[in-house]
């Protein structure tokens, strides 16, 4: 199958075309074969050849063809460049004089087979160009991106040596006791503000998962980084207990409102069986 197996046609553009209306019915079948062309060719928006070979991509004759490409550019419906080939080309291209056609309406009649021909879709040209400009941005983008963070890195790891080196300065001029241990406890708390993040997005997919109500989670992971970290702590505390409350998924809260009303706090009202209901009604009735 072919990389791009379809292309966007729009039927009123087509027939509103004044230029294109202004050619004939023979002319607009062969255009339609070349945007069809230029498309399979990784939609350039242009396609080169002699006229044998482009009569032959186009299912017609060189004079059918020859004769569209002089309306193309007289109707400007196309751009069409010409240039003449050296003769090495002509070889490679296997083109005889003996096949070359009458040419009708030509000055030179074996243009055919010393000229190449381009023409040039101006609005596949166009689109094409745009999904340049924004490949090229992108792959800008993720440059830059790459390189941002590949510095962010960087530059916390010297950050975390300097530090490092301070403390172990620090304690040799003051003859701390302990001094390892104290060199060990500074490491220990850059390296965990160095995870913060880390432990931040862990104990929000630990909540999403436990919570099993998987609604509106960008919201909710938003919420989730205004939390405490002491009412995280209490929502992974109390929430077993109302998950149990509530196993049907479906009248448990959403989990945003359950993070925006601070459902944590509420008191979970026991869900009881239907047997230890009618027992204890049945005990309430014998006691009266």
């Amino acid at each position: 199958m072919d990389k791009y197996p379809w292309i966007q046609f729009y039927p009123n553009d087509w027939l509103a075309d004044p230029k294109l209306t202004m050619c004939s019915a023979t002319t607009r079948g062969i255009w339609m074969d070349m945007v069809c062309n230029m498309h399979k060719l990784d939609r350039c928006g242009q396609i080169t050849g002699t006229i044998e070979q482009l009569s032959r991509i186009c299912r017609c004759t060189a004079v059918e063809l020859q004769n569209a490409i002089n309306e193309l550019h007289q109707t400007n419906t196309a751009i069409v460049t010409k240039r003449n080939i050296s003769a090495p080309d002509r070889l490679d291209a296997k083109i005889h004089n003996d096949q070359t056609p009458v040419c009708n309406g030509v000055t030179n009649c074996n243009d055919s087979v010393t000229v190449l021909v381009t023409v040039i879709s101006k609005r596949m040209k166009r689109e094409n160009a745009g999904r340049e400009r924004v490949r090229k941005h992108r792959k800008k983008t993720s440059d830059v991106t790459d390189k941002k963070r590949s510095c962010n890195e960087t530059v916390l790891h010297n950050n975390t040596e300097h530090i490092i080196q301070n403390t172990k300065h620090i304690v040799s001029n003051h003859n701390v006791s302990g001094s390892k241990e104290c060199i060990v406890a500074l490491t220990n708390d850059t390296l965990v503000q160095k995870s913060k993040k880390t432990d931040l997005l862990h104990s929000f997919e630990r909540f999403w998962d436990m919570y099993d109500k998987k609604i509106n989670r960008s919201k909710c992971k938003k919420r989730w980084k205004r939390i405490k970290s002491s009412e995280k702590a209490e929502i992974f505390k109390t929430l077993p207990a109302y998950l149990q409350s509530t196993p049907d998924k479906q009248f448990r809260k959403h989990p945003l409102t359950y993070l925006n009303n601070e459902g944590w706090r509420d008191d979970v009202i026991e869900k009881k069986s239907k047997v230890r209901g009618n027992m204890e009604r049945i005990m309430s009735m014998e006691l009266r």
